[in-house]
């Protein structure tokens, strides 16, 4: 990557937004191949089409680029005439977003229209599409030049910096030159590094539909630049950024949410789709699982859909990116368990690669949340979600209408997510200027604006989370255990002191219970603490049990709370008609259709499990295990009353140690061998032998995490070597 942006000089022939000489004559090759046939035929209605067609600029660049590739100025002269119309007649939607999405896409347009058919754009008409150019930037979102262009990371930035102003900058350049050399100093320099550092999670922080689009416009810039001759722009890590999308995909198709609930459909009905950058990254980086993806999705792309669908790819597009040559491979290969570094500190753990709504596979979600970038991001650190069978634990709220009363008291709040509430009494919550519930969750940093750089991200209060270790046993590719620890101190404020939660995900490889997974809480603050469950049915309370079950798809999952105690914990079911979205003596209902509620799953109840103890330090235990079917079979999870902070169920004995130490000990009763899970422990390598020291063997803490099996028997644990 260049070290100095400002340097990126722009070369002085035309054409260069997209194209080189030697990609005019890949594109024209392509214009006879099976693989691009049907872009070829929606450009070619367009070209022929006499009517005022929906799609406009279609039209226009369709007949730019067979100028481009053909030479006859026959297209070049018709596309050239079309843009003067749609400019003089403002062709534009009627909303206000929607009429500044537009007019961004105007722009770029206008780039490829100037500079393809450069050579046939008389002064009259070069003048009319320069001043069109300078009016245009100042109306956009972007206004460009009253804005500081820093607001990186919001709308903005999904078409109107990254794709039109970069596209139609470079375009103009030779008369215009101070609108790529604005763009130059400033926005290139801190977006690019922004990207980057968003880029090392291999994920999108603001979630798959948000996430998905706006890294499809990024790959824009990454084409423009790359065929410019400065080679690949950003970090290496843009190129892993789509498998995010594989992974937070469940077993029936749809996705865990993240962030707000951006869905689109394609062509044929299909929700969550991402043709549009599965397409980009599998032909840039020539990569087989990606190509895979598109390929499956390819029946789905919408030619003619909204210029900011995942499923809409312009023709032009099309033929200008997608590599066909591209091997394609499948996603079976791929590891089970798949960690999601900082900023977003996440991980997906699944049985396997099936897709079907009945399929056995089991998929969880659990995230850290390391930074905030707010906007379209959520305060949920800490969350998890579980599938099986079934949306069983879920990522409640809808996402509606952005900064509504449901948006802002509830669907961003942390009391929609599984995650730990801290009730302090007559707390005050803002949300930009506006008193907004006081759900006892996480708090608002910088008044929910985005920060502009990575040293505003660390000094602005944007820093949520801490990712302390995480592990994958024996390995990510098969595991038997994965476990994930994050702290989260400064997400709620000044309510704690401190504050640890630990995932642990056990694929047992029993048929009657294939997955256990344990949530473990350590906490210190003087409020009032309660966990959250959220379900899509109602759940049945039995004590410290919670029922789950998914009615349609057959899933199951029994929730038990070990820590605290039965005695010390009380246990309420909020939901119901009236009452789904209730917080702060308020129901906010979100305002979603029927179609909407269906696909965004919103929830209807939650379980809030709080402790009665009076207590400054606490630890909260909680076990899923998952059947299916009306079949109540369920192991007995048993807490240890002599070994703090253990318990027992199936042939697992799973450990937390409250305290780091070198040596302790542990026992079975049980017949036969149990598998011993130890958390928190200090790393490694252990001795672990039996009293009567019939047993001995060694072992590695890694990660904070030890897994050993012995026989039934009392055993010292001790620390060998560091």
């Amino acid at each position: 990557m260049p070290k100095d942006f400002i340097k990126f000089q722009i070369r002085e022939e035309h054409p260069r937004v997209y194209v080189n000489q030697e990609i005019i004559h890949l594109l024209r090759g392509r214009t006879e191949k099976t693989a691009y046939a049907q872009a070829v035929q929606v450009m070619q209605e367009s070209i022929h089409s006499t009517a005022l067609m929906k799609d406009y600029i279609s039209m226009i660049e369709a007949n730019a680029f067979y100028f481009l590739i053909s030479g006859e100025e026959v297209y070049g002269k018709k596309a050239i005439v079309l843009l003067d119309e749609y400019i003089k007649t403002e062709k534009y939607a009627s909303g206000k977003t929607e009429l500044l999405l537009i007019k961004g896409q105007m722009l770029h347009t206008l780039a490829m229209v100037y500079d393809w058919c450069y050579t046939l754009i008389d002064a009259s008409l070069r003048e009319v599409f320069l001043s069109s150019v300078a009016d245009t930037v100042e109306q956009i979102e972007a206004m460009y030049p009253k804005k500081d262009l820093r607001d990186i990371m919001i709308n903005i930035s999904e078409t109107q910096l990254v794709r039109d102003l970069m596209a139609v900058a470079v375009a103009v350049y030779d008369e215009m030159p101070e609108l790529f050399e604005r763009l130059n100093k400033k926005f290139l320099q801190e977006y690019i590094v922004m990207m980057n550092f968003k880029a090392v999670s291999e994920g999108y922080p603001q979630g798959p539909g948000f996430g998905a689009l706006r890294a499809a416009f990024d790959m824009h810039l990454i084409w423009l630049f790359d065929r410019m001759g400065y080679g690949f722009v950003f970090s290496e890590h843009i190129g892993l950024q789509p498998y995010y999308l594989i992974y937070m995909r469940r077993p029936d198709g749809l996705m865990f949410h993240d962030g707000d609930t951006y869905i689109d459909y394609d062509k044929n009905g299909n929700p969550c789709r991402f043709s549009r950058i599965f397409m980009h990254a599998a032909s840039y980086y020539r990569d087989p699982v990606l190509h895979g993806q598109f390929l499956e999705e390819l029946d789905g792309v919408d030619f003619h859909g909204e210029f900011w669908n995942n499923n809409r790819i312009d023709p032009v597009e099309f033929m200008l990116f997608y590599d066909d040559t591209v091997k394609v491979d499948g996603i079976g290969h791929l590891p089970k368990t798949k960690l999601f570094p900082q900023p977003i500190g996440a991980m997906v753990c699944r049985t396997g690669w099936q897709q079907g709504a009945t399929v056995n596979d089991v998929a969880a979600y659990f995230k850290i949340g390391v930074f905030n970038f707010d906007y379209h991001q959520h305060l949920d650190c800490g969350q998890y979600q579980v599938y099986y069978k079934g949306y069983l634990a879920v990522d409640s709220g809808g996402f509606a209408k952005y900064g509504d009363g449901h948006d802002v008291n509830y669907n961003k709040r942390t009391v929609a997510h599984n995650c730990m509430l801290f009730h302090k009494p007559r707390e005050k919550m803002i949300y930009r200027g506006r008193d907004v519930s006081n759900d006892g969750g996480q708090v608002y940093f910088n008044d929910h604006h985005t920060s502009f750089s990575i040293i505003d991200m660390f000094e602005g209060g944007q820093k949520t989370g801490k990712f302390i270790n995480e592990a994958q046993i024996p390995n990510c590719i098969t595991p038997k255990y994965s476990h994930l620890r994050g702290m989260y101190d400064d997400a709620y404020g000044t309510k704690l002191n401190t504050y640890s939660r630990s995932f642990l995900f056990i694929n047992t490889g029993d048929e009657k219970c294939p997955v256990i997974i344990c949530i473990i809480d350590r906490m210190k603050s003087r409020f009032k603490k309660s966990y959250l469950l959220h379900t899509m049915e109602k759940p049945q309370v039995l004590f410290n049990n919670v029922i789950v079950k998914d009615s349609e798809k057959g899933g199951r999952m029994v929730h038990t709370t070990v820590f605290p105690a039965t005695g010390e914990l009380s246990t309420k079911l909020i939901g119901g008609n009236g009452s789904s979205f209730y917080v702060d003596s308020a129901n906010y209902e979100p305002a979603l259709t029927e179609k909407q509620k269906k696909i965004q799953e919103p929830g209807g109840y939650r379980v809030e499990i709080t402790s009665n103890a009076d207590k400054i330090t606490e630890i909260f235990m909680n076990v899923m295990q998952f059947t299916s079917g009306d079949d109540e079979f369920m192991y007995e999870v048993i807490p240890s009353e002599e070994e703090q902070g253990a318990l027992c169920v199936s042939d697992y004995k799973i450990y937390y140690l409250n305290e780091i130490c070198y040596e302790y000990q542990v026992k079975t009763a049980r017949e036969g061998l149990t598998h011993f899970v130890i958390l928190n422990a200090r790393l490694g390598y252990y001795s672990v032998r039996s009293k009567d020291t019939s047993v001995y063997i060694q072992c590695e803490c890694r990660d904070n995490i030890m897994t050993f099996t012995l026989p039934k028997g009392e055993y010292y644990v001790e620390r060998i070597i560091m």
